[in-house]
């Protein structure tokens, strides 16, 4: 199964994710345009995950339900992730679904992580405290989740009818993660960058679920030096993306460029 989204730079550092019909804004440089901020990449990985997992959760339970998501990074670039927690704040029956469904084995896209990356989470009542990057998400009685961070709302489910599918979201967390490192490499090499785009594509596994196979074409219009453009890339992919630092290594993520 081919998955496909792409993504265009709007300003800066401010770009713009797209699957199918449905977008988002990604950006990291939320202090600098405030309410208009978009999401950072790194957390997309995450509401990738959830939304994969709440399903399967109220698929099981049939109750709407909230979750509150943490995650650690790596001190040092690449910064990869090393842990993600969740809070759930759940009626009692569904905390047994809860408990069976927060397992990595179970989840195609975690399966497609490094191992290492440690998954835990516990039951509250009471709201931990609201950081930029945690992630507020509520699974409906509808069978959808919607995830909130700063001022920024994602709707997904497995099938794609109400928003993205945990697919399409993680190709865009990998996209905007290189993408946005590479903008900032040629802005500091003063390259005459008018417009930046990306095309993402993954391969998934039809039985497994898991990718096979992760593609990213980068595409630059405007009076940008070729062999600038490929080491900004190539810096991104070796040095500074931490969530392609977070692919396991037995699956390949190649590259083209282009410039226009």
């Amino acid at each position: 199964m081919e998955i496909k989204a792409t993504i265009t730079q709007v300003e800066g550092l401010q770009l713009v994710g797209t699957a199918r019909k449905t977008s988002i804004v990604l950006d990291t440089t939320p202090k600098v345009h405030g309410k208009d901020a978009g999401m950072t990449p790194k957390p997309l990985t995450v509401v990738s995950i959830l939304t994969e997992l709440l399903h399967r959760i109220w698929k099981e339970c049939g109750k709407a339900f909230k979750v509150y998501t943490d995650y650690t990074l790596a001190t040092e670039h690449p910064k990869r992730f090393v842990k993600i927690h969740y809070y759930f704040i759940a009626p009692e029956e569904c905390k047994e679904s809860i408990t069976k469904h927060v397992d990595r084995n179970l989840s195609p896209i975690l399966k497609s992580l490094k191992e290492d990356i440690e998954i835990s989470y516990e039951f509250t009542d009471i709201l931990p405290e609201i950081e930029e990057e945690k992630i507020f998400s509520i699974q409906t009685c509808d069978g959808y989740s919607i995830h909130f961070l700063r001022n920024n709302v994602i709707t997904g489910d497995v099938d794609g009818k109400w928003g993205m599918t945990p697919y399409e979201i993680f190709l865009l967390s990998l996209g905007g993660c290189t993408g946005m490192d590479s903008i900032s490499i040629l802005i500091k090499m003063k390259q005459d960058l008018k417009r930046y785009r990306m095309e993402i594509l993954g391969e998934v596994d039809d039985n497994t679920g898991v990718f096979t196979k992760l593609h990213v074409k980068y595409i630059a219009e405007g009076n940008v030096d070729e062999a600038k453009l490929k080491k900004s890339i190539d810096l991104s992919r070796e040095r500074y993306c931490g969530v392609q630092a977070s692919i396991r290594e037995n699956i390949p993520v190649t590259y083209e460029y282009e410039v226009r």
